[in-house]
Protein backbone atom coordinates (compact mmCIF):
# COMPACT_ATOMS: atom_id res chain seq x y z
CA UNK A 1 0.00 0.00 0.00
CA UNK A 2 2.67 2.38 0.73
CA UNK A 3 3.80 1.77 -2.85
CA UNK A 4 0.51 2.14 -4.53
CA UNK A 5 -0.20 5.84 -2.30
CA UNK A 6 3.29 7.08 -3.56
CA UNK A 7 2.39 5.65 -7.62
CA UNK A 8 -0.80 7.85 -6.94
CA UNK A 9 0.88 11.13 -5.68
CA UNK A 10 3.15 10.72 -8.63
CA UNK A 11 0.46 10.66 -10.93
CA UNK A 12 -1.52 13.78 -9.59
CA UNK A 13 1.82 15.26 -10.05
CA UNK A 14 2.61 14.31 -13.49
CA UNK A 15 -0.81 15.97 -14.14
CA UNK A 16 0.25 19.48 -12.04
CA UNK A 17 3.74 20.06 -11.48
CA UNK A 18 2.12 22.16 -8.59
CA UNK A 19 0.58 19.68 -7.03
CA UNK A 20 1.19 19.38 -3.05
CA UNK A 21 1.80 23.23 -3.28
CA UNK A 22 -0.61 25.49 -1.57
CA UNK A 23 -0.32 27.77 -4.45
CA UNK A 24 -1.92 25.12 -6.50
CA UNK A 25 -5.55 25.31 -7.28
CA UNK A 26 -5.96 21.60 -7.39
CA UNK A 27 -4.61 20.11 -4.43
CA UNK A 28 -7.27 20.26 -1.66
CA UNK A 29 -4.92 19.53 1.45
CA UNK A 30 -6.14 16.28 2.16
CA UNK A 31 -4.11 13.53 2.64
CA UNK A 32 -4.39 10.91 0.00
CA UNK A 33 -5.96 7.50 1.56
CA UNK A 34 -6.16 4.32 -0.22
CA UNK A 35 -7.47 1.07 1.16
CA UNK A 36 -7.94 -2.35 0.77
CA UNK A 37 -10.05 -5.25 2.46
CA UNK A 38 -9.08 -7.82 0.85
CA UNK A 39 -8.57 -11.70 1.51
CA UNK A 40 -9.29 -10.55 4.86
CA UNK A 41 -6.70 -8.31 5.38
CA UNK A 42 -7.67 -4.36 6.51
CA UNK A 43 -4.91 -2.17 4.71
CA UNK A 44 -4.37 1.26 4.20
CA UNK A 45 -1.82 3.71 2.30
CA UNK A 46 -1.46 7.24 3.69
CA UNK A 47 0.83 10.19 1.83
CA UNK A 48 0.26 14.10 3.06
CA UNK A 49 2.29 16.98 1.86
CA UNK A 50 1.00 18.76 4.78
CA UNK A 51 3.91 18.83 7.00
CA UNK A 52 0.97 20.18 10.60
CA UNK A 53 -1.06 17.52 9.95
CA UNK A 54 1.15 14.39 9.26
CA UNK A 55 0.99 14.07 12.66
CA UNK A 56 -2.73 13.20 12.95
CA UNK A 57 -4.03 11.60 9.91
CA UNK A 58 -6.81 9.73 9.96
CA UNK A 59 -6.42 6.36 9.38
CA UNK A 60 -10.01 5.47 7.25
CA UNK A 61 -10.34 2.17 8.39
CA UNK A 62 -9.39 2.32 11.94
CA UNK A 63 -10.48 6.11 12.67
CA UNK A 64 -7.48 6.17 14.48
CA UNK A 65 -4.48 8.89 14.18
CA UNK A 66 -1.53 8.07 12.83
CA UNK A 67 2.20 10.41 12.63
CA UNK A 68 3.32 9.31 9.21
CA UNK A 69 6.20 11.11 7.43
CA UNK A 70 5.07 14.12 5.30
CA UNK A 71 6.14 14.88 1.27
CA UNK A 72 7.63 18.11 -0.29
CA UNK A 73 7.46 19.17 -3.76
CA UNK A 74 10.34 20.91 -4.56
CA UNK A 75 9.59 20.80 -8.52
CA UNK A 76 9.31 24.50 -9.70
CA UNK A 77 12.24 25.82 -7.77
CA UNK A 78 15.93 26.54 -8.50
CA UNK A 79 17.22 26.15 -5.31
CA UNK A 80 17.66 22.75 -2.65
CA UNK A 81 14.55 22.86 0.31
CA UNK A 82 14.77 20.91 3.52
CA UNK A 83 12.16 18.53 3.67
CA UNK A 84 11.39 15.35 5.79
CA UNK A 85 14.51 14.22 7.05
CA UNK A 86 16.12 15.11 3.40
CA UNK A 87 17.43 17.98 1.83
CA UNK A 88 15.28 17.91 -1.55
CA UNK A 89 17.08 18.89 -4.73
CA UNK A 90 16.04 22.03 -6.89
CA UNK A 91 13.11 21.05 -9.59
CA UNK A 92 12.35 17.66 -7.51
CA UNK A 93 9.71 16.26 -5.74
CA UNK A 94 10.10 14.03 -2.36
CA UNK A 95 7.16 11.31 -1.77
CA UNK A 96 7.03 9.37 1.08
CA UNK A 97 4.39 6.78 1.45
CA UNK A 98 2.56 5.30 4.55
CA UNK A 99 1.36 1.76 4.28
CA UNK A 100 -0.18 0.02 6.95
CA UNK A 101 -1.48 -3.64 7.24
CA UNK A 102 -2.62 -5.95 10.76
CA UNK A 103 -0.39 -3.41 12.88
CA UNK A 104 2.79 -3.68 10.35
CA UNK A 105 3.69 -0.30 9.36
CA UNK A 106 5.90 0.15 5.78
CA UNK A 107 7.02 3.05 4.42
CA UNK A 108 7.96 3.94 0.87
CA UNK A 109 10.81 7.12 -0.03
CA UNK A 110 11.12 8.17 -3.49
CA UNK A 111 12.61 11.13 -5.09
CA UNK A 112 11.90 12.16 -8.38
CA UNK A 113 13.77 15.07 -10.51
CA UNK A 114 11.95 17.01 -13.21
CA UNK A 115 14.80 18.86 -14.24
CA UNK A 116 14.09 22.16 -16.99
CA UNK A 117 15.29 21.36 -20.64
CA UNK A 118 19.30 20.96 -20.24
CA UNK A 119 20.16 22.19 -23.62
CA UNK A 120 21.48 25.36 -24.59
CA UNK A 121 21.06 24.62 -28.13
CA UNK A 122 19.55 21.46 -29.96
CA UNK A 123 18.60 20.08 -33.63
CA UNK A 124 16.65 17.78 -34.87
CA UNK A 125 19.18 17.24 -37.74
CA UNK A 126 23.20 18.55 -37.60
CA UNK A 127 24.93 20.74 -35.91
CA UNK A 128 27.94 22.95 -36.93
CA UNK A 129 30.37 25.50 -36.37
CA UNK A 130 32.83 27.48 -38.46
CA UNK A 131 34.87 29.13 -35.54
CA UNK A 132 34.88 31.60 -32.22
CA UNK A 133 31.49 29.40 -30.87
CA UNK A 134 31.25 29.76 -27.30
CA UNK A 135 28.82 27.88 -25.09
CA UNK A 136 27.87 27.91 -21.26
CA UNK A 137 24.85 28.83 -18.90
CA UNK A 138 24.07 31.11 -16.31
CA UNK A 139 21.71 31.01 -13.49
CA UNK A 140 20.10 34.78 -14.22
CA UNK A 141 20.02 36.58 -17.03
CA UNK A 142 21.49 39.96 -15.64
CA UNK A 143 24.94 37.80 -15.05
CA UNK A 144 25.39 38.01 -19.11
CA UNK A 145 24.08 41.48 -19.10
CA UNK A 146 28.02 43.20 -19.99
CA UNK A 147 28.21 40.37 -22.58
CA UNK A 148 29.83 36.79 -22.70
CA UNK A 149 33.33 37.70 -21.77
CA UNK A 150 32.94 40.18 -18.78
CA UNK A 151 30.50 37.11 -16.95
CA UNK A 152 32.20 36.37 -13.70
CA UNK A 153 33.84 32.75 -13.65
CA UNK A 154 32.06 32.04 -10.63
CA UNK A 155 28.56 32.57 -12.53
CA UNK A 156 29.18 30.57 -15.32
CA UNK A 157 27.89 27.51 -15.37
CA UNK A 158 28.14 24.29 -18.32
CA UNK A 159 25.60 24.30 -20.94
CA UNK A 160 24.95 21.50 -23.32
CA UNK A 161 24.40 20.60 -27.17
CA UNK A 162 22.62 18.23 -29.08
CA UNK A 163 22.09 17.19 -32.50
CA UNK A 164 19.85 13.98 -33.38
CA UNK A 165 21.34 13.12 -36.80
CA UNK A 166 22.43 9.63 -37.02
CA UNK A 167 25.37 11.00 -39.86
CA UNK A 168 28.87 10.19 -38.80
CA UNK A 169 29.58 13.91 -38.66
CA UNK A 170 26.38 14.73 -36.74
CA UNK A 171 28.09 17.56 -34.62
CA UNK A 172 31.11 19.28 -36.54
CA UNK A 173 32.70 21.77 -34.42
CA UNK A 174 35.63 24.30 -35.71
CA UNK A 175 38.17 26.44 -34.80
CA UNK A 176 37.75 28.03 -31.46
CA UNK A 177 34.70 26.46 -30.08
CA UNK A 178 34.06 25.76 -26.61
CA UNK A 179 31.85 23.85 -25.02
CA UNK A 180 31.04 24.17 -21.33
CA UNK A 181 29.02 21.19 -20.77
CA UNK A 182 28.13 18.11 -22.68
CA UNK A 183 27.64 16.96 -26.36
CA UNK A 184 25.00 14.53 -27.31
CA UNK A 185 24.69 13.25 -30.70
CA UNK A 186 22.70 10.29 -32.01
CA UNK A 187 25.97 10.37 -34.94
CA UNK A 188 29.40 11.28 -34.72
CA UNK A 189 30.99 14.06 -33.42
CA UNK A 190 34.00 16.07 -34.97
CA UNK A 191 36.30 18.31 -33.57
CA UNK A 192 38.65 20.27 -35.55
CA UNK A 193 41.57 18.71 -36.67
CA UNK A 194 44.08 21.24 -35.29
CA UNK A 195 43.18 20.98 -32.19
CA UNK A 196 41.61 24.14 -31.61
CA UNK A 197 37.97 22.56 -30.46
CA UNK A 198 37.13 21.92 -26.56
CA UNK A 199 34.40 19.96 -24.96
CA UNK A 200 34.77 20.28 -21.44
CA UNK A 201 31.74 17.76 -20.37
CA UNK A 202 31.25 14.51 -21.87
CA UNK A 203 31.09 13.32 -25.23
CA UNK A 204 28.19 11.09 -25.71
CA UNK A 205 28.17 9.93 -29.45
CA UNK A 206 25.70 7.16 -31.47
CA UNK A 207 23.03 8.26 -28.55
CA UNK A 208 19.11 8.01 -28.89
CA UNK A 209 17.89 11.15 -29.50
CA UNK A 210 16.60 13.89 -27.82
CA UNK A 211 13.37 14.25 -26.61
CA UNK A 212 12.88 17.46 -29.00
CA UNK A 213 9.64 19.90 -28.14
CA UNK A 214 7.05 20.06 -31.20
CA UNK A 215 5.35 23.07 -31.70
CA UNK A 216 2.57 24.05 -33.75
CA UNK A 217 3.06 27.73 -34.64
CA UNK A 218 -0.38 28.13 -36.23
CA UNK A 219 -1.90 27.31 -32.82
CA UNK A 220 -1.08 30.94 -31.87
CA UNK A 221 -2.91 32.70 -34.30
CA UNK A 222 -4.84 35.18 -32.72
CA UNK A 223 -7.62 34.68 -34.57
CA UNK A 224 -7.85 31.43 -34.10
CA UNK A 225 -7.79 32.09 -30.41
CA UNK A 226 -10.42 34.71 -31.12
CA UNK A 227 -8.41 37.49 -29.21
CA UNK A 228 -9.90 40.88 -29.12
CA UNK A 229 -8.01 44.48 -30.67
CA UNK A 230 -6.50 42.51 -33.46
CA UNK A 231 -4.87 45.31 -35.42
CA UNK A 232 -3.76 44.10 -39.35
CA UNK A 233 -0.33 45.57 -39.88
CA UNK A 234 0.98 46.77 -43.71
CA UNK A 235 3.36 44.66 -45.63
CA UNK A 236 6.67 47.16 -44.85
CA UNK A 237 6.91 49.44 -41.82
CA UNK A 238 9.46 51.75 -40.15
CA UNK A 239 11.28 51.14 -36.76
CA UNK A 240 8.05 49.99 -34.70
CA UNK A 241 6.81 49.96 -31.30
CA UNK A 242 3.87 47.51 -30.90
CA UNK A 243 1.40 46.90 -28.51
CA UNK A 244 -1.50 43.94 -27.71
CA UNK A 245 -1.85 41.91 -30.47
CA UNK A 246 -0.86 42.31 -34.23
CA UNK A 247 -0.87 39.91 -37.59
CA UNK A 248 -0.10 40.51 -41.15
CA UNK A 249 -1.48 38.13 -43.66
CA UNK A 250 1.61 38.53 -45.88
CA UNK A 251 5.39 39.04 -45.96
CA UNK A 252 5.97 41.58 -43.13
CA UNK A 253 9.51 44.30 -43.41
CA UNK A 254 10.19 45.92 -40.50
CA UNK A 255 13.21 48.64 -41.14
CA UNK A 256 14.73 49.22 -38.04
CA UNK A 257 14.18 47.73 -34.73
CA UNK A 258 10.83 46.09 -33.43
CA UNK A 259 10.06 46.64 -29.89
CA UNK A 260 7.26 44.83 -28.33
CA UNK A 261 5.27 45.70 -25.58
CA UNK A 262 3.95 43.23 -24.16
CA UNK A 263 2.44 42.10 -27.56
CA UNK A 264 1.96 39.52 -30.11
CA UNK A 265 3.01 39.66 -33.70
CA UNK A 266 1.44 36.77 -36.13
CA UNK A 267 2.92 36.93 -39.70
CA UNK A 268 1.53 35.00 -42.25
CA UNK A 269 4.57 34.54 -44.57
CA UNK A 270 8.26 35.75 -43.98
CA UNK A 271 9.47 37.85 -41.69
CA UNK A 272 12.25 39.96 -42.14
CA UNK A 273 13.72 42.89 -39.20
CA UNK A 274 16.25 45.41 -40.60
CA UNK A 275 17.52 45.44 -36.81
CA UNK A 276 16.63 43.54 -33.77
CA UNK A 277 14.07 42.89 -31.43
CA UNK A 278 13.37 44.37 -28.13
CA UNK A 279 11.26 44.91 -25.30
CA UNK A 280 9.07 41.52 -24.62
CA UNK A 281 6.44 39.90 -26.56
CA UNK A 282 6.00 36.98 -29.07
CA UNK A 283 7.00 36.78 -32.84
CA UNK A 284 4.93 33.60 -33.86
CA UNK A 285 6.26 33.32 -38.33
CA UNK A 286 4.60 30.74 -40.47
CA UNK A 287 7.73 31.08 -43.22
CA UNK A 288 10.90 32.39 -42.84
CA UNK A 289 12.60 34.65 -40.21
CA UNK A 290 15.08 36.96 -40.69
CA UNK A 291 17.02 39.37 -37.94
CA UNK A 292 19.81 41.65 -39.38
CA UNK A 293 22.20 43.04 -36.72
CA UNK A 294 20.30 42.23 -33.33
CA UNK A 295 19.73 44.29 -30.71
CA UNK A 296 22.05 44.93 -27.40
CA UNK A 297 21.57 43.58 -24.37
CA UNK A 298 19.36 44.67 -22.20
CA UNK A 299 17.32 43.00 -19.06
CA UNK A 300 14.01 44.22 -20.19
CA UNK A 301 14.16 42.12 -23.32
CA UNK A 302 12.68 38.78 -23.67
CA UNK A 303 11.62 37.94 -27.00
CA UNK A 304 9.28 34.78 -28.28
CA UNK A 305 10.59 33.53 -31.89
CA UNK A 306 8.36 30.69 -33.24
CA UNK A 307 9.20 29.86 -36.60
CA UNK A 308 7.88 27.58 -38.77
CA UNK A 309 10.80 27.92 -41.73
CA UNK A 310 14.36 28.61 -41.40
CA UNK A 311 15.67 31.74 -39.18
CA UNK A 312 18.53 33.52 -40.05
CA UNK A 313 19.97 35.43 -37.33
CA UNK A 314 22.66 37.81 -39.31
CA UNK A 315 24.81 40.10 -36.36
CA UNK A 316 27.72 42.91 -36.57
CA UNK A 317 29.51 41.51 -33.67
CA UNK A 318 29.00 39.12 -30.97
CA UNK A 319 29.94 41.87 -28.53
CA UNK A 320 27.23 44.39 -30.15
CA UNK A 321 24.55 42.38 -31.40
CA UNK A 322 22.17 39.89 -29.46
CA UNK A 323 18.54 38.10 -29.27
CA UNK A 324 17.46 37.36 -25.98
CA UNK A 325 14.89 34.73 -25.24
CA UNK A 326 13.32 31.47 -26.77
CA UNK A 327 13.87 30.47 -30.26
CA UNK A 328 12.22 27.78 -32.33
CA UNK A 329 12.20 26.99 -35.67
CA UNK A 330 10.90 23.77 -37.83
CA UNK A 331 13.34 24.83 -40.29
CA UNK A 332 16.64 25.22 -40.11
CA UNK A 333 18.83 27.92 -37.55
CA UNK A 334 21.78 29.67 -38.75
CA UNK A 335 23.71 32.78 -36.82
CA UNK A 336 26.28 34.70 -36.98
CA UNK A 337 28.45 37.01 -35.23
CA UNK A 338 25.78 37.41 -32.34
CA UNK A 339 25.14 37.00 -28.57
CA UNK A 340 22.27 34.38 -28.31
CA UNK A 341 21.44 34.62 -24.17
CA UNK A 342 17.93 31.94 -23.68
CA UNK A 343 17.24 28.80 -24.97
CA UNK A 344 16.95 27.59 -29.17
CA UNK A 345 16.01 24.54 -30.74
CA UNK A 346 15.67 23.14 -34.38
CA UNK A 347 13.38 20.73 -35.06
CA UNK A 348 13.08 19.90 -38.08
CA UNK A 349 9.76 17.63 -39.56
CA UNK A 350 12.17 14.77 -40.68
CA UNK A 351 14.41 14.14 -43.77
CA UNK A 352 13.05 15.08 -46.82
CA UNK A 353 9.49 16.60 -45.24
CA UNK A 354 8.36 20.14 -46.26
CA UNK A 355 8.26 22.67 -43.99
CA UNK A 356 7.61 25.33 -46.26
CA UNK A 357 6.75 25.67 -50.31
CA UNK A 358 10.00 24.96 -52.05
CA UNK A 359 12.02 24.02 -48.85
CA UNK A 360 12.60 21.10 -47.06
CA UNK A 361 14.56 20.80 -43.42
CA UNK A 362 15.89 18.54 -41.06
CA UNK A 363 16.14 21.55 -38.40
CA UNK A 364 20.22 21.36 -39.43
CA UNK A 365 22.04 24.30 -36.84
CA UNK A 366 25.23 26.39 -38.51
CA UNK A 367 26.80 28.77 -36.10
CA UNK A 368 29.86 31.08 -36.60
CA UNK A 369 31.13 33.42 -34.08
CA UNK A 370 28.35 33.71 -31.56
CA UNK A 371 28.67 33.72 -27.79
CA UNK A 372 25.52 31.28 -26.68
CA UNK A 373 24.55 31.74 -23.13
CA UNK A 374 21.64 29.47 -21.84
CA UNK A 375 19.31 30.76 -19.31
CA UNK A 376 17.21 28.34 -17.63
CA UNK A 377 14.40 29.99 -17.08
CA UNK A 378 14.17 31.22 -20.87
CA UNK A 379 13.05 27.84 -21.38
CA UNK A 380 9.69 28.77 -19.54
CA UNK A 381 8.16 32.56 -20.61
CA UNK A 382 4.99 34.00 -19.88
CA UNK A 383 4.46 37.52 -20.78
CA UNK A 384 0.71 38.87 -20.48
CA UNK A 385 -0.88 40.78 -23.55
CA UNK A 386 -2.91 43.56 -23.08
CA UNK A 387 -4.71 45.81 -25.51
CA UNK A 388 -4.42 49.43 -24.67
CA UNK A 389 -7.49 51.71 -25.18
CA UNK A 390 -7.24 55.19 -24.69
CA UNK A 391 -10.90 57.99 -23.87
CA UNK A 392 -9.95 60.91 -24.58
CA UNK A 393 -12.06 64.09 -23.16
CA UNK A 394 -11.78 66.80 -24.81
CA UNK A 395 -12.91 69.83 -22.01
CA UNK A 396 -14.77 72.84 -23.65
CA UNK A 397 -16.18 75.91 -22.47
CA UNK A 398 -20.31 75.61 -22.07
CA UNK A 399 -21.88 77.04 -25.03
CA UNK A 400 -24.66 79.60 -24.61
CA UNK A 401 -28.43 79.72 -25.75
CA UNK A 402 -29.41 82.46 -28.03
CA UNK A 403 -29.89 85.69 -24.88
CA UNK A 404 -33.58 86.31 -24.65
CA UNK A 405 -33.76 88.50 -21.73
CA UNK A 406 -36.36 88.72 -19.35
CA UNK A 407 -39.97 90.78 -19.72
CA UNK A 408 -41.41 92.19 -17.39
CA UNK A 409 -45.11 94.45 -17.43
CA UNK A 410 -46.63 97.11 -14.64
CA UNK A 411 -49.34 94.14 -14.16
CA UNK A 412 -51.36 94.52 -11.16
CA UNK A 413 -48.86 97.72 -9.84
CA UNK A 414 -49.67 99.74 -13.04
CA UNK A 415 -53.73 98.63 -13.24
CA UNK A 416 -55.87 101.59 -13.27
CA UNK A 417 -59.42 102.03 -12.84
CA UNK A 418 -61.21 102.80 -15.87
CA UNK A 419 -63.39 106.21 -15.74
CA UNK A 420 -65.82 104.24 -18.01
CA UNK A 421 -67.49 101.43 -15.94
CA UNK A 422 -65.48 99.02 -13.82
CA UNK A 423 -62.81 97.91 -16.62
CA UNK A 424 -59.54 97.51 -15.65
CA UNK A 425 -56.51 98.58 -18.22
CA UNK A 426 -52.82 98.14 -17.66
CA UNK A 427 -49.79 98.74 -19.04
CA UNK A 428 -47.47 95.99 -20.06
CA UNK A 429 -43.37 96.38 -21.49
CA UNK A 430 -42.45 93.08 -23.61
CA UNK A 431 -39.09 92.25 -24.52
CA UNK A 432 -39.05 92.26 -28.33
CA UNK A 433 -35.56 91.55 -28.76
CA UNK A 434 -33.60 89.05 -30.65
CA UNK A 435 -29.79 88.75 -30.16
CA UNK A 436 -28.96 88.24 -34.14
CA UNK A 437 -30.14 91.75 -34.51
CA UNK A 438 -27.46 93.42 -32.77
CA UNK A 439 -24.56 90.67 -34.36
CA UNK A 440 -21.71 92.40 -35.50
CA UNK A 441 -20.22 90.10 -37.97
CA UNK A 442 -17.39 91.58 -39.43
CA UNK A 443 -15.50 91.02 -36.50
CA UNK A 444 -13.81 87.20 -36.33
CA UNK A 445 -15.24 86.40 -33.92
CA UNK A 446 -18.51 87.85 -34.11
CA UNK A 447 -18.92 90.76 -32.24
CA UNK A 448 -22.36 91.04 -29.69
CA UNK A 449 -22.65 95.03 -29.67
CA UNK A 450 -24.55 96.89 -26.56
CA UNK A 451 -24.19 99.96 -28.42
CA UNK A 452 -26.73 98.93 -31.63
CA UNK A 453 -29.47 98.46 -28.46
CA UNK A 454 -31.95 100.66 -29.69
CA UNK A 455 -35.42 101.17 -27.54
CA UNK A 456 -37.14 100.10 -31.16
CA UNK A 457 -35.24 96.79 -30.98
CA UNK A 458 -35.63 96.03 -27.60
CA UNK A 459 -38.78 97.19 -26.09
CA UNK A 460 -42.58 96.32 -26.69
CA UNK A 461 -44.81 99.17 -25.02
CA UNK A 462 -48.74 97.84 -24.66
CA UNK A 463 -51.63 99.03 -22.87
CA UNK A 464 -54.65 97.32 -22.81
CA UNK A 465 -57.61 95.56 -20.90
CA UNK A 466 -56.60 92.89 -18.45
CA UNK A 467 -56.81 89.57 -19.05
CA UNK A 468 -55.16 85.82 -18.14
CA UNK A 469 -54.25 83.29 -19.81
CA UNK A 470 -52.83 80.05 -18.73
CA UNK A 471 -49.17 82.06 -17.11
CA UNK A 472 -48.97 84.60 -19.59
CA UNK A 473 -50.26 88.20 -19.82
CA UNK A 474 -52.24 88.91 -23.20
CA UNK A 475 -54.69 91.69 -24.36
CA UNK A 476 -58.20 91.14 -25.37
CA UNK A 477 -59.96 92.42 -28.16
CA UNK A 478 -61.15 95.61 -26.96
CA UNK A 479 -57.18 96.46 -26.34
CA UNK A 480 -57.38 99.51 -29.02
CA UNK A 481 -60.74 100.37 -28.66
CA UNK A 482 -60.83 100.60 -24.57
CA UNK A 483 -57.17 100.92 -24.09
CA UNK A 484 -55.09 102.88 -26.17
CA UNK A 485 -57.90 105.35 -27.80
CA UNK A 486 -59.41 105.97 -24.14
CA UNK A 487 -55.96 106.39 -22.30
CA UNK A 488 -54.81 108.93 -25.07
CA UNK A 489 -57.37 110.68 -25.11
CA UNK A 490 -58.58 111.01 -21.35
CA UNK A 491 -56.25 113.00 -19.49
CA UNK A 492 -56.92 111.33 -16.43
CA UNK A 493 -55.10 108.82 -17.66
CA UNK A 494 -51.63 110.96 -18.31
CA UNK A 495 -49.64 109.71 -15.64
CA UNK A 496 -49.58 106.07 -17.44
CA UNK A 497 -47.37 107.48 -19.68
CA UNK A 498 -44.90 108.75 -16.96
CA UNK A 499 -45.27 105.49 -15.43
CA UNK A 500 -45.17 103.23 -19.01
CA UNK A 501 -41.57 105.34 -19.36
CA UNK A 502 -39.70 104.52 -16.33
CA UNK A 503 -40.50 100.66 -16.46
CA UNK A 504 -39.13 100.68 -20.53
CA UNK A 505 -36.17 102.36 -19.60
CA UNK A 506 -35.35 100.12 -16.59
CA UNK A 507 -35.77 97.46 -19.67
CA UNK A 508 -34.06 99.36 -22.14
CA UNK A 509 -31.01 99.84 -19.92
CA UNK A 510 -31.16 96.16 -18.51
CA UNK A 511 -30.98 95.05 -22.49
CA UNK A 512 -27.86 96.69 -23.07
CA UNK A 513 -26.47 95.43 -20.19
CA UNK A 514 -27.32 92.18 -20.96
CA UNK A 515 -25.86 92.06 -24.21
CA UNK A 516 -22.46 93.25 -23.21
CA UNK A 517 -22.71 90.40 -20.28
CA UNK A 518 -23.58 88.21 -23.67
CA UNK A 519 -20.46 89.30 -25.59
CA UNK A 520 -18.23 89.04 -23.08
CA UNK A 521 -19.12 85.15 -21.90
CA UNK A 522 -19.23 84.69 -25.97
CA UNK A 523 -15.62 86.17 -26.10
CA UNK A 524 -14.24 84.35 -23.45
CA UNK A 525 -16.14 80.80 -25.12
CA UNK A 526 -14.27 81.78 -28.06
CA UNK A 527 -10.87 81.95 -26.49
CA UNK A 528 -11.27 78.99 -24.33
CA UNK A 529 -12.37 76.61 -27.68
CA UNK A 530 -8.68 77.52 -29.20
CA UNK A 531 -6.93 76.67 -25.90
CA UNK A 532 -8.85 73.66 -24.80
CA UNK A 533 -7.04 70.91 -22.51
CA UNK A 534 -7.67 67.51 -23.52
CA UNK A 535 -7.65 64.74 -20.62
CA UNK A 536 -7.11 60.95 -21.90
CA UNK A 537 -8.01 57.80 -19.34
CA UNK A 538 -6.09 54.92 -20.71
CA UNK A 539 -6.88 51.42 -19.79
CA UNK A 540 -5.33 48.04 -20.20
CA UNK A 541 -7.29 44.85 -20.39
CA UNK A 542 -5.30 41.64 -20.60
CA UNK A 543 -6.82 39.22 -23.85
CA UNK A 544 -3.91 36.37 -23.76
CA UNK A 545 -0.53 36.20 -23.25
CA UNK A 546 2.79 34.60 -24.58
CA UNK A 547 3.20 31.46 -22.89
CA UNK A 548 5.92 29.22 -24.22
CA UNK A 549 7.07 26.22 -21.65
CA UNK A 550 9.31 23.69 -23.48
CA UNK A 551 9.19 21.54 -20.97
CA UNK A 552 5.09 21.03 -21.65
CA UNK A 553 5.77 19.97 -24.35
CA UNK A 554 8.11 16.97 -23.39
CA UNK A 555 6.14 13.63 -22.16
CA UNK A 556 6.88 13.73 -18.30
CA UNK A 557 7.90 10.14 -18.53
CA UNK A 558 11.13 11.68 -21.02
CA UNK A 559 11.70 14.64 -18.79
CA UNK A 560 11.74 12.62 -14.80
CA UNK A 561 14.36 10.80 -13.27
CA UNK A 562 13.88 8.80 -10.37
CA UNK A 563 17.12 9.47 -8.12
CA UNK A 564 15.67 7.46 -5.26
CA UNK A 565 14.32 4.66 -4.11
CA UNK A 566 13.80 3.14 -0.71
CA UNK A 567 11.25 1.00 1.16
CA UNK A 568 12.12 1.14 4.72
CA UNK A 569 12.49 -1.40 7.25
CA UNK A 570 9.07 -2.77 8.63
CA UNK A 571 8.12 -1.76 12.20
CA UNK A 572 5.26 -3.10 14.58
CA UNK A 573 2.69 -0.69 15.42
Amino acid sequence: MAESVVAEALEKVMANQSYGKSTSTTYNDEPLRLKSTGYGNSAVGLLTFNSSKASSVENPITKDKESIPWSFNNLECDASKDGCGRTVPRFAVHLIGTGISNGVVRRVEAVIHVPPFPYAIASSGKFESGSGLFVAAVKEPKDAMNGASAIPPDKLVPSHLGANSRDDKAVKLGKGTKITGDVHSSGGVELDPDGGAQIQGKTICHADPIKLPKIDVTSYDPEVQKMEGIQQLPASMDAQKLEGVSKRKGNLTVNGDLTLDGSIVYVEGDLTIHGGVKGKGGLFVTGKTTIERGASLDSSNTAVLISKGDVNLNGKGKDSSAFQGLLYTEGNFKAEQITLLGSFLSNGSGEGATTQVGSTSNGDISMNNVNLIHVPEYTKINIPVEVVSTVTKITKAPSYATFAPSGTHNGMDGRLLSPFADTQYFVGIWPNFNIESVKDTSTDPPTYRADWVTPNNSVYISFGTKCWSSGYWGQDGQMYDAGMRKCATDSRFSFCYGVTKIYADALYESTKQAVANYNKKYQEYVISQQTQTTDSNTTKTKVGAVDIDFNKFLNFHDKMRVVLWKEWEPVKK
